[in-house]
């Protein structure tokens, strides 16, 4: 992320950092541990153009942060009608079907009964669950009809095949770290921030998976390898601009997501197969239908992310797609698979801008900017910084934004906003009382310091000041453990509870 800022300074700069990028961020780096040879690389990335399959899962992971982890698999998602090429590949590369227990025949055997699955048994909640499918991630299983295992020498390739469309199944992941995807042309990562820069793995709620007493088994492989599993994102996250988390239709490819464009087949200097001479593959973005999947952000009234999306099919198009859920009914008549991700972009774009009334936004957007800010210039106490469970998460945030909003409107100017994090010992039946109203975090004793001071050309009367005061209060703050002050300079009104 320091690397995106530091490339927006100059082209000079720019350059520096494209070229660093297109030395890091090699996908035959990390195709290498699996396949052989170049043209086994490129014969792999030519299925993926063919026939949709997306990288995911840890091998996605490794090759955003840069790291290798030795005898970790490969994780592939195809629809379940586009799995025999893959598999007939990896066969072909001398790649052996290691079958389950539950798969007692070989490949072909098992493959079949994928294909009934297409042509007509849809009725997925009669099929059993794969006993596999908590290996590395939760996923819904009516997104998902099989997994088979490919071995050689120690190498392992997973394709796990989908119902629908594998960006079903990868909306789906348990959390935030592991929704990263790679086509045959670039690679994308959709909840990056958090992800890569803050070092955790926000958990994805989902009324299914309240059902699963294993749930937080199942996020120990990231967790172990340094991510921290968070319930909720942050108010900060939530409020930066262009934040991945803000309760938006998001699109792959769009402004909160990290997208790495990724080399071409094969370099000029190659000898390329005649074979391959006669592929004419665009790894121009246009041309990803991937890109043409989105989904809707929401954060709910306790903070927790929330996933949704629908299922796209229609005649004209050749896979189906997930799209967010939109107000208005969506015409796809005549559109083929890469008319759509312009289609699905306007789309987003034009239900997020719908989602903004004026003028009063514009209040709202300043207030935002100002408390983000002030976020981000947060005093912490001890000069360390809070642990991530511990900072302001989206549930305290909003109530707080209501009312730093309200308060511009008094206030002819902008105020200055400073927020601090200050240590507090609670007595022991407060502490009780905190955990009981669902509030853990507070009884550990950080309190959010929040100061305002207006401009020194601004008088509000203290009456109207009071009365702003008053109605703050009746906003809960102090469930939230937040501690608010007005400093004018001729009186401090401040709001510590109700």
């Amino acid at each position: 992320m320091d690397r995106i800022r530091y490339s927006l300074v100059s082209r000079q700069e720019n350059r520096v950092v494209s070229s660093y990028n297109r030395r890091t961020f090699h996908i035959r780096k990390l195709l290498y541990r699996y396949l052989d040879t170049i043209s086994d690389i490129a014969q792999f990335r030519s299925l993926q153009y063919q026939t949709g399959m997306l990288i995911s899962g840890y091998a996605a992971v490794q090759f955003f942060d840069n790291t290798v982890c030795p005898g970790s698999g490969l994780d592939v998602f195809v629809e379940i009608g586009r799995v025999e090429p893959v598999a007939k590949f990896l066969m072909e590369k001398g790649f052996v079907f290691e079958p389950d227990q539950d798969q007692l025949g070989g490949f072909e055997q098992e493959s079949s009964m994928v294909k009934v699955l297409r042509t007509g048994n849809n009725d997925v909640h009669q099929l059993p669950v794969p006993p596999n499918l908590n290996l590395w991630n939760i996923q819904h299983p009516k997104n998902l009809a099989e997994i088979f295992n490919f071995v050689k020498d120690g190498k392992r390739i997973q394709i796990s095949t989908c119902l629908k469309t594998p960006m079903a199944v990868i909306l789906n992941f348990h959390s935030t770290c592991v929704m990263n995807i790679i086509s045959h042309s670039h690679a994308y990562s959709f909840y990056p921030y958090e992800t890569f820069e803050e070092g955790v793995e926000i958990s994805i709620f989902a009324q299914w998976q309240l059902e699963r007493d294993n749930h937080c088994a199942t996020c120990e492989k990231y967790t172990g390898k340094g991510w921290r599993m968070i319930s909720k994102p942050s108010a900060k996250a939530y409020f930066r601009p262009n934040s991945e988390f803000r309760n938006d239709a998001r699109f792959v490819g769009d402004s909160g997501c990290w997208t790495i464009p990724l080399e071409p087949f094969h370099d000029q200097n190659e000898v390329v197969s005649s074979e391959h001479q006669a592929l004419h593959i665009s790894m121009h973005a246009k041309d990803d239908i991937v890109r043409a999947n989105g989904w809707r952000n929401d954060v709910n009234g306790i903070g927790e992310l929330m996933i949704f999306f629908d299922i796209l099919s229609s005649g004209s198009l050749e896979h189906q797609y997930t799209i967010p859920w939109f107000s208005h009914p969506i015409i796809t008549d005549g559109l083929d698979d890469r008319q759509l991700i312009g289609r699905m972009h306007d789309w987003c774009r034009a239900a997020n801008a719908g989602s903004i009334s004026q003028p009063q936004e514009d209040v709202k957007s300043r207030a935002e900017k100002v408390f983000y800010n002030a976020l981000m210039s947060a005093r912490f106490p001890c000069e360390n910084n809070l642990e991530y469970s511990s900072y302001p998460d989206v549930e305290t945030g909003r109530p707080l934004l209501d009312v730093l909003t309200k308060l511009f409107r008094i206030l002819e100017h902008d105020p200055e906003v400073e927020i601090s994090f200050l240590p507090y010992s609670w007595p022991d039946d407060d502490a009780k009382w905190l955990r009981r109203i669902r509030r853990p975090k507070l009884s550990r004793g950080i309190i959010t310091n929040v100061k305002v001071f207006p401009s020194p050309h601004v008088f509000p009367s203290k009456d109207s000041i009071e009365k702003f005061m008053y109605w703050s209060a009746q906003r809960s703050l102090k469930n939230l453990g937040v501690d608010l002050t007005v400093s004018m300079s001729e009186y401090t009104c401040t709001l510590w509870g109700d």
